[in-house]
């Protein structure tokens, strides 16, 4: 959900509360609304702006637009992707399928990735600009869990990957 672009028009408006409702996002018209003293919109999954932004009062909603007014925006084309599994589950053979898939894909049995791989995917779109994936692929080995925290965020793209074989049949 989001607020109407006319709220722009309430220029005497001083209070705006819209806790708890569900907004997705502010309308950049906003901006104009320069008489509010009390802001508050908080219990709300909002993305535009970003929480850093609206968190931080009307003020910085109302930059937040205005510069992006004054500078422009443009599209975002890269997704983070995240390759997550047990040590020889299978994770790098399968982005290597993925990357280049009239190549090898498999590795060495005994290759591990150390610590976090990253790696950048350019996909081409009909009509559009390309996507760039940046895929990551971390290790499965439990001395490198600790640091898989420092990249996991809502933004990203997650894929788990299981070796079947590993399981007993009756758990599948």
């Amino acid at each position: 959900f989001g607020l109407s672009h006319k709220l722009g028009n309430l220029t005497n408006l001083e209070n705006l509360d819209i806790n708890t409702n569900l907004i997705t996002e502010l309308p950049d018209s906003i901006e104009k609304l320069d008489k509010i003293t009390e802001f508050e919109c908080h219990e709300n999954p909002i993305t535009k702006p970003p929480s850093a932004v609206w968190s931080r009062g009307i003020a910085n909603v109302r930059n937040f637009f205005k510069d992006m007014r004054k500078s422009g925006t443009e599209k975002n084309v890269d997704l983070k992707v995240l390759v997550l599994g047990l040590s020889e589950a299978g994770k790098t053979s399968l982005i290597n399928g993925l990357i280049k898939p009239d190549k090898e894909a498999l590795t060495r049995v005994g290759d591990r990735t150390i610590g976090i791989e990253k790696r950048t995917w350019v996909m081409s779109r009909p009509q559009k600009k390309a996507a760039n994936l940046l895929i990551y692929d971390f290790a499965g080995q439990e001395e490198y869990y600790i640091t898989h925290h420092l990249f996991l965020g809502s933004k990203a793209l997650y894929i788990l990957a299981f070796d079947l074989s590993k399981y007993e049949e009756k758990l599948l």
